[in-house]
């Protein structure tokens, strides 16, 4: 099975197990011969992950945005960090689904952003993956801009969720 159609079955198994309006089942199916969504993300991975969100804190300096937009620096340093780190988390999590069709998670700071893509399939350069990471309940909505669907072949939506409590903060001090 080819990359191009690897993605294709992933969309269509996922659609069909969407339409069947069981929340949890999409997290861990209790029926077999579905596999589960959810994808758990450790070290090394997980400090990668850290590392690069902490040096993403120093290139967008809270000196620099309080200048420009007025904000507290702690506040301000915190929301960059955590913005970061749950972009890089939905990343590796994109691809612990797809494994070796994929480049791995690239973690280099860039000067000028991404070019409007976060993942390339690692034998056709030219698929590009946008990965859109929220925090918070199964019930939560992405947005999607014209631009972003113009720039990618796939977009991929990933949920962070914490196991035991759905309204939790999300804290980037977990082990996993």
């Amino acid at each position: 099975m080819n990359s191009t159609e690897l993605l294709r079955f992933l969309q269509s198994e996922f659609i069909r197990r969407l339409r069947t309006n069981q929340e949890q089942e999409l997290l861990r199916s209790q029926y077999e011969g579905n596999y589960s969504e959810l994808k758990l993300v450790t070290s090394p991975d997980l400090d990668l992950a850290r590392e690069f969100a902490w040096a993403m804190v120093d290139k967008y300096s809270p000196r620099r945005l309080r200048q420009s937009h007025s904000l507290d620096s702690q506040s301000s340093s915190r929301r960059i960090f955590s913005n970061h780190l749950k972009g890089k988390l939905g990343e590796i999590a994109v691809t612990y689904c797809l494994g070796d069709y994929i480049d791995p998670v690239n973690f280099r700071i860039l000067r000028s952003g991404d070019g409007k893509y976060d993942l390339q399939v690692n034998n056709q350069k030219s698929i590009k993956i946008q990965v859109k990471t929220r925090f918070g309940d199964i019930k939560a909505k992405w947005t999607v801009s014209q631009e972003e669907i113009e720039a990618c072949d796939i977009i991929a939506c990933v949920l962070i969720q914490n196991k035991d409590h759905e309204n939790t903060a999300f804290s980037e001090f977990q082990s996993q």
